[in-house]
């Protein structure tokens, strides 16, 4: 029995060993800036749903985080610090709050360790052009969910800019060039 309950006390420190607040190197790779507006389904995808279902589209842009600040963020017109403002009201604490994948992965990820230690610059971590997949995937790992990050002053200077409406594809247009209009 004695062994059972030491090696319970084992795999009980090697999860807070996850838990524990983080390391000064590990505070300085979280999040600086709230997540980008990238409307990653795709506009046209985002307004077909709109317009099957607007009810239900409007309720997943005002309460669900992924949906209305990543997904489908330009067709909701959501601002993206107010919305993080109230849906991260709780921190840690809020439903919104939770990483998609486990502690040890996202703390790889975060800590650029393992896998990703071969990463150069900011390639595929909690800041940079990997926003929205780290917001996605270790959300609470990565700090999306501390309130303070979603100050307009924390906007990342280099989101993209989204066009509302996709260009227009002409068969008069060489290879399928958007034509301008």
């Amino acid at each position: 029995m004695k062994h059972r309950s030491f090696a319970f006390i084992g795999l009980f420190t090697t999860f807070f060993q996850f838990v524990t607040p983080e390391s000064p190197l590990e505070t300085t790779l979280l999040a600086q800036s709230m997540p980008c507006c990238a409307e990653t389904i795709g506009t046209a995808a985002c307004q077909d749903m709109l317009k099957t279902r607007p009810r239900h589209f409007r309720e997943k842009c005002q309460n669900d985080a992924d949906f209305g600040m990543i997904q489908c963020c330009r067709t909701c017109q959501t601002n993206v610090a107010d919305l993080g403002q109230v849906l991260f009201a709780e921190g840690n604490r809020s439903r919104h709050c939770f990483d998609r994948h486990n502690r040890k992965f996202c703390s790889q990820f975060l800590s650029q360790n393992s896998f990703y230690s071969g990463n150069v610059g900011e390639q595929m971590s909690c800041n940079g052009e990997t926003h929205a997949l780290a917001f996605r995937i270790c959300r609470r790992t990565c700090g999306f969910c501390e309130v303070a990050l979603y100050a307009e002053e924390k906007k990342h200077e280099n989101c993209p800019v989204i066009s509302s409406t996709p260009p227009r594809i002409s068969f008069m247009s060489p290879l399928g060039v958007p034509v301008l209009t």
